[in-house]
């Protein structure tokens, strides 16, 4: 387990992949006490958040209860469009899904559409603000 050095708890794990034909993929990934951001091959950038940084991040988290998502959201009607990924793991609770043109709704459940539903678009907005920037 990771800590920040004011003693924070982050996730021993935190990944988050978007990928789409028109944009490339987009990772954000926890590791060696940075949180470290790439696209199509540019350099990454790099954050240390804050402790309090990790505490919002994770009351969004169990708010949106993130914890009773579904391991997939394939809509298989479309062929295209956005591919995501989600790997967050701290030593309570872990999470591992996967989606494809498909999101979770409010209950957990598959809203297969491929617009975003609002407990993803709160997830990405709680990933934006960790990082602080607008990186998806």
């Amino acid at each position: 387990m990771t800590f920040p050095s004011n003693g924070a708890e982050s996730p021993s794990k935190l990944k988050v992949v978007l990928s789409s034909v028109w944009e490339g993929d987009k990772a954000l990934v926890w590791g060696r006490d940075r949180l470290s951001f790439s696209n199509r091959g540019n350099d990454p950038l790099t954050r240390a958040p804050s402790a309090e940084d990790w505490t919002q991040f994770r009351y969004t988290l169990d708010k949106l209860t993130i914890w009773n998502w579904q391991p997939d959201y394939n809509n298989h009607g479309v062929l295209d469009g956005l591919q995501w990924e989600i790997e967050i793991i701290y030593l309570d609770r872990g999470i591992i899904c996967f989606g494809s043109n498909a999101y979770p709704d409010e209950s957990g459940a598959s809203n297969n559409h491929p617009a975003m539903s609002k407990p993803f678009v709160d997830f990405i907005d709680a990933v934006n603000k960790l990082f602080g920037a607008r990186v998806f």
